[in-house]
């Protein structure tokens, strides 16, 4: 698979994702490509509810976020740079979302995913 796309991830955890799944994780894969900066990029059918640019990737997620909590319920949430656990525990404290993408995780983010409620 082409590097950049959903057939080359390695899914850690969780069920088989559906077709919107697959569509709106492609979705925010591209989109949040396109940054230098740290970036996130939240997408709900197809559509980013929340993108930011930081000096961090935590601070971008709390700007993606905060852009739309409401519907970034469910979402598909993108990084354009290695997830920590820190930023990771920030996303099961603040919403559910269906895919949490990074190019790689730090460690202890597995176990933080499993926090989820």
């Amino acid at each position: 698979p082409s590097p950049g796309t959903v057939a080359a991830l390695e899914q850690h955890q969780g069920k088989a994702l559906s077709y919107n799944n697959v569509a709106d994780t492609d979705a925010a894969i591209q989109c949040v490509a396109v940054f230098d900066e740290p970036a996130c990029v939240i997408v709900k059918h197809a559509n980013p509810c929340g993108v930011a640019v930081a000096d961090s990737i935590d601070e971008a997620y709390e700007r993606a976020f905060a852009t739309d909590p409401t519907s970034a319920f469910g979402g598909i949430i993108a990084f354009n740079r290695s997830l920590d656990s820190g930023t990771m525990a920030a996303v099961v404290a603040n919403q559910f979302a269906e895919v949490v993408v990074a190019p790689s995780i730090g460690p202890g983010v597995l176990d933080e995913a499993q926090n989820r409620p």
